[in-house]
């Protein structure tokens, strides 16, 4: 009986070898939009172009299916964020960035804002070791952004004075304000620009002081010409 179930399960599998992938990105976008509770696997079925029973061939029920996609999301946020911030050479850079890639990656993936956010409805399927896993990965990336702050501060790119274990958390409320930065501005202001010009003044307000002054001395001496030369002409 068992090889039965096997061999029916493998020819079920075979025959559509991109039904799991089309189930994935259709649950991808209902889980975003209607979220757990919401979403539908008769639904998900229908647009993924298979019946509900093949479905459960490739996942068991819809807290597998939504765990499936997911882990799928972040771990793509996590190569790009490898990719694009921790490879930069400076560690200010890479500061400014880890803001400026989470504000990207929400606007272009929904179901990475609701995740990024812990979502309550999606939290709580989590099972207790993931849930253990994730505290691990967390640790680890308190720990990457305070080396970071005190790399910048060691290489005079960041100010000395700068709370090395509060910056990872003011970096999460940072990450959080997308979804508020709408009704903040109430179409008096685009969103995006806020949110630019928040990461501006977050940079700036870690910039070590000697990374502005060639600026500052530039503008001093344009000054200083501008006055003699305007005391030339008097005399």
């Amino acid at each position: 009986m068992t090889r039965i179930v096997i061999l029916v399960t493998a020819m079920a599998t075979s025959r559509d070898p991109g039904r799991r992938r089309r189930i994935l990105d259709v649950a991808r976008v209902h889980f975003a939009r209607n979220g757990f509770k919401g979403t539908r696997l008769s639904d998900v079925a229908e647009e993924a172009g298979c019946a509900k029973g093949a479905l459960y061939l490739d996942f068991p029920d819809k807290e597998a299916l939504l765990m499936a996609v997911a882990t799928e999301v972040m771990e793509g946020a996590g190569r790009r964020f490898v990719e694009s911030v921790v490879s930069l050479p400076s560690p200010l850079e890479r500061l400014r960035e880890t803001v400026r890639f989470a504000f990207r990656e929400m606007a272009r993936e929904p179901l990475f804002a609701r995740l990024m956010r812990d979502d309550p409805e999606l939290t709580a399927l989590r099972p207790a070791s993931a849930r253990a896993e994730q505290a691990k990965q967390v640790e680890g990336q308190l720990a990457l952004m305070r080396a970071w702050v005190k790399e910048g501060i060691d290489k005079g790119e960041i100010r000395a004075d700068t709370d090395v274990e509060a910056m990872p958390f003011v970096i999460a409320l940072l990450k959080a304000l997308p979804p508020h930065a709408e009704a903040a501005t109430a179409g008096l202001y685009s969103s995006e620009k806020l949110l630019d010009a928040i990461v501006t003044m977050f940079e700036r307000s870690l910039a070590a002081p000697s990374l502005a002054a060639p600026e500052k001395t530039n503008t001093t001496q344009k000054t200083t010409q501008k006055t003699t030369q305007k005391t030339t002409r008097v005399k």
